[in-house]
Formats: structure tokens, sequence, C-alpha cells
């Protein structure tokens, strides 16, 4: 067989999947990376020889990026300005990139631009909504794990049963909502 590494995105990949891709392709490798349309591409990538299991991998050439965060009441991590920054491993908190290749703004949405591009001492940076850890690999590097998101326009906090997934020669599956009786509907 040809293929000697597949690689995620879009979500963090379980380490339940992980383990059942490396199982069924013994000779694979499976790597995770994280970006969004206005980092232009990715922002972190699992290493060759660095697989830290639910992780989206260690910063590319030339990105930069911190790890902030204000807390509501509950201690969630929520948008806002008193900003921390967090230096701590495992520590939850809005990611923060920066990069050469992160978009300017949007066009023609000042508002959206100021919403989601941010200066500070360190020069301009964006928020990506999503709410990241830093975890230290085996080997000593550090990788960044996204676990939740800040703010959605749905957010579904469901598990999709394992039944669905879980047939062997089923190669991939999704689940989305439908507007049905005045409410979203998981299907």
């Amino acid at each position: 067989m040809s293929i000697r590494s597949v690689y995620t995105g879009a979500a963090p990949l379980g380490a339940e999947t992980h383990e059942a891709v490396e199982r069924a392709f013994p000779g694979w490798r499976v790597g995770q990376g994280y970006g969004m349309t206005e980092t232009a591409t990715v922002v972190t990538s699992t290493g060759e020889n660095d697989v830290l299991v639910g992780s989206s991998g260690s910063l590319v050439p030339m990105t930069r990026a911190k790890i902030v965060a204000r807390r509501d009441d509950d201690d969630r991590v929520v948008d806002g300005e008193a900003e921390v920054e967090i230096t701590a491993l495992e520590t939850p908190g809005e990611l923060l990139v920066q990069s050469p290749s992160v978009a300017l703004g949007y066009l023609h949405n000042e508002r959206a631009t100021a919403d989601a591009f941010v200066w500070d001492e360190d020069g301009r940076w964006i928020r990506t909504g999503d709410v990241a850890v830093v975890r230290k690999s085996p080997k000593g590097h550090l990788h960044f794990a996204i676990v939740d998101r800040i703010k959605e326009l749905i957010k579904v906090k469901v598990r999709v049963k394992k039944s669905l997934v879980s047939f062997p020669l089923r190669f991939s599956s999704f689940s989305c909502t439908v507007w049905h009786a005045n409410k979203f509907n998981l299907i």
C-alpha cells in the first residue's frame, strides 16, 4: 500500500478513532492539523516523529500563538476584554495566532475585523474563537489541543453512537442539524 500517513482537521480526532485507524491500517501514521480560513493555511501540524494523540500538533514555521482567558463565574472561558495570558500547560484559554499568512480583515466589515483582530505590544493577533490547551509531548515538544469553542451559531453537545461509526469498512460519517418543529434536531 502506498499510503504512509493521513491527516485530519476541522475537529479534534478522539483517541479511540485515532487508535481504530492505526489498528485497521498498521502502516499508516495518523496526524492532525489546525487552521482556519483567516490564517490561509495551517497553524499547527503533527510532526512526522512527534505525534501526540488528541493534539493538533506544534506550531508551523513563522507562526506564533498565545493563549489568553477571561473567565465567567463558572470558570468557563468566555469572550471579552480583561484577558490574562496563560503560560501553564493544560490551562484552557482562547487561542490567538500571529503569522504573515493571517488575513488583514473582513472585506467591508469593519466591526467583524475589529472583533477578530487585536493589537498588543507583540503586534497584531487573530482571535480564533477556539479554546485550546498546550501539552508537552513525550519528546518534549509543545503541542496545541483544541478543547472547545467560545461561541458558535449552533452548538450541540452530543455523542454519535459508537455503533454508527464502528463498522470496520466505514471510512467516514457525519451528523448535522436540521430545523424541524421549531427546533434544531440532530440527524
